[in-house]
């Protein structure tokens, strides 16, 4: 067997150059690295004294933040000298091996390849090849850890012919288990991910709902608000040339009001048929008739829109209060009424296009957009008389989000003075609240902190609310400098609250409230340059109740 070296290991990209020039170099060239002392290995040139030192020299010394190790300035750059590099690789250097016996001569490019540890497949019978380069045993992949001279590696290879097949069964034994492990974490995580996919296709199945019935909300929402309300008419021509009748949405005239929707004739009928477009509005069944009074007794106001500025559009105003019974009775026999008012004549053709001295067109992109702008004399003397005391007490309740301004709030901490904010209610006929702000704090709070009390207060409809009040209060304090960054805080009030805090108020006095002590801390409301942040601006603090979410 090949005897075994215990040289250490080189690396197969030499960090520098240990060797000899066959002839002395020209003293114009530098050789030698000011910081190694061995052959230029990648010279880089510094720009303080213009000597050259190998690349990994001079960026350790840079690394370590040292001064120029020739001129000892600190402030120093360096860069490639390709120039020197070149002169350099071009001389003549002998094997570091010359010693040992390699009688190896060529250009210090050249001599990387010759000690080369792991040539390529077709190179490593190259003649050029160093024969006293340590190198490594072909199956160290395997675990051979025997090192000896390029030379011996044959012997060893040959002699150790069934150790190398015993390392190389164990490691490839070991590699199956390693990949069969691999592959039992790959399924693990596979099943792990499945169960993710699925939790969050039931997620998204789940948001998906609640946005449709978010968007069904807001149309019902909008359906039931009132006037103004706009429509439009598309394929205008189609219906015009196959006679066939555009019905708009729904609409109310107020909250709570008449329930009415638009029919429009592009085509005309009766006097207007051919030249003119036809408006007819019907009463419909509506949520709210039981409250109403009959019959419908108002006008209606709706405009064609210009669609080209807002102003000169075309408007009428339809009358119901002129019409006969048929058209102004409550809806009971299906969804629309028999008969609906309007105009056989409402605008003509001709006049649907571009009015340059008006700077006016009706009919635009095959469009035509109308407006139901308003409804009078139908008000609250046309409801009972619970609906107009509810209608009175809406008209006038503030509901989330709702926002309060704290000012000369300096002032008030000084002083330790409190501000009380105007009442405000959870929901439409919920529950009566308001804040007060201790801009100094209280108790342990006091000198640090704004303290923010919550107060339950006696409202129009507690006799109909749920006692005590739970429900969880998103109170905000505004940030003056952008719409975002404003400090939140959620109040939860649950069964750890007492009676006495959220139970009913039967007194025009508030409940004794509960507290938020520590809400911000003063050193907070100023300034924050990193988050382009500032609560306390004009003297003055902001808060807003953006919403109460209610458990009971």
């Amino acid at each position: 067997m090949a005897q075994q070296t215990s040289q250490p290991a080189a690396k197969s990209q030499l960090s520098r150059f240990n060797c000899e020039f066959v002839d002395t170099p020209p003293k114009a060239v530098q050789t030698d690295c000011p910081v190694c002392l061995l052959v230029l290995r990648e010279p880089h040139q510094a720009t303080c004294c213009g000597y050259a030192f190998c690349r990994a020299c001079i960026e350790h010394v840079r690394t370590d933040q040292k001064p120029c190790p020739t001129c000892t300035r600190k402030d120093f750059s360096v860069f490639p000298d390709l120039r020197l590099q070149r002169s350099l690789y071009e001389l003549c250097v002998r094997c570091p091996h010359k010693a040992g016996g390699c009688q190896w001569t060529g250009e210090l490019s050249q001599l990387e390849k010759h000690l080369n540890e792991s040539p390529k497949l077709g190179e490593r019978l190259a003649t050029d090849l160093c024969p006293l380069q340590v190198i490594s045993c072909e199956f160290q992949y395997a675990g051979c850890e025997v090192r000896l001279p390029r030379r011996d590696m044959p012997a060893h290879l040959a002699e150790e012919v069934v150790t190398h097949v015993t390392l190389m069964a164990t490691h490839s034994q070991q590699g199956a288990a390693e990949r069969d492990r691999q592959i039992a974490e790959l399924k693990q995580e596979t099943r792990a991910l499945r169960i993710t996919l699925a939790e969050k296709e039931s997620e998204i199945t789940q948001l998906k709902a609640k946005l449709e019935e978010d968007r069904l909300h807001l149309e019902t929402m909008q359906l039931y608000s009132g006037l103004p309300a706009e429509f439009t008419m598309k394929d205008f021509e189609r219906h015009k040339r196959d006679n066939e009748l555009w019905c708009s949405q729904p609409f109310y005239t107020h909250l709570h009001g008449y329930k009415l929707y638009l029919r429009v004739d592009a085509h005309g009928h009766s006097d207007g048929k051919g030249t003119h477009i036809s408006a007819v509005m019907y009463l419909m069944q509506g949520e709210f008739d039981d409250h109403l009074r009959w019959p419908f007794q108002g006008s209606v106001y709706f405009q064609l829109l210009n669609q080209l500025q807002d102003r000169n559009h075309h408007g009428d105003m339809f009358d119901f209060g002129i019409a006969t019974a048929p058209h102004i009775n409550r809806v009971t026999a299906g969804d629309i009424a028999p008969l609906g008012y309007g105009e056989a004549k409402f605008i003509a053709h001709s006049k649907l296009g571009r009015d340059r001295v008006l700077n006016r067109q009706f009919l635009k992109d095959d469009c035509l957009r109308f407006r139901v702008t308003r409804a009078t004399n139908v008000g609250l003397d046309q409801v009972t008389q619970l609906e107009r005391q509810c209608l009175a007490i809406e008209s006038r309740v503030c509901v989330p989000p709702v926002e309060f301004t704290v000012r000369n709030f300096k002032e008030l901490k000084n002083n330790d003075l409190d501000w009380l904010s105007p009442s405000f209610y959870t929901h439409p006929r919920g529950y009566r609240m308001c804040l007060r702000v201790f801009a100094n704090g209280i108790d342990s709070a006091k000198g640090t902190h704004v303290t923010v009390y919550f107060y339950l207060m006696r409202g129009e409809w507690d006799s109909y609310l749920k006692w005590p009040f739970r429900g969880d209060i998103t109170i905000q304090l505004l940030n003056h400098l952008e719409p975002k960054g404003h400090y939140e805080h959620v109040e939860h009030v649950g069964a750890d609250k007492s009676d006495e805090c959220t139970g009913r108020v039967t007194t025009e006095e508030k409940a004794d409230g509960w507290s938020c002590f520590r809400f911000v801390s003063h050193h907070e409301l100023s300034y924050d340059q990193t988050k382009n942040c500032q609560y306390l601006k004009y003297d003055s603090l902001c808060f807003r109740v953006a919403k109460v979410e209610l458990s009971n």
